[in-house]
């Protein structure tokens, strides 16, 4: 099983959320702990990073994030909407 690890900026992006989003999102933290290969490998300019995809109420989510096998680790990147998600994902690294 792999453990959960994210910084104080994907903090921010989970109180931006309402509160039925952070609890699903939670739902999918532990679903990326026992799996973390269920999400999309991403390509390109990310390659290396997956994102995982759900949609709630209409709106398309993404959470992004990155494996560390060696130490049985998910990185979480970034939470958020599907719209601009790429761009705020390329500031954020």
């Amino acid at each position: 099983m792999y453990e959960i690890y994210f910084g104080t900026a994907v903090r921010k992006d989970l109180k931006n959320l309402s509160k039925n989003i952070q609890n699903k999102v939670e739902e999918i933290f532990i679903l990326l702990s026992k799996n973390p290969l269920i999400g999309d490998s991403l390509k390109g300019e990310f390659l290396g990073f997956f994102s995982y995809h759900f949609k709630t109420q209409n709106t398309e989510y993404r959470i992004i994030y990155d494996i560390k096998d060696k130490e049985l680790i998910v990185l979480i990147v970034l939470v958020g909407t599907r719209e601009n998600i790429y761009k705020q994902l390329k500031r954020r690294l």
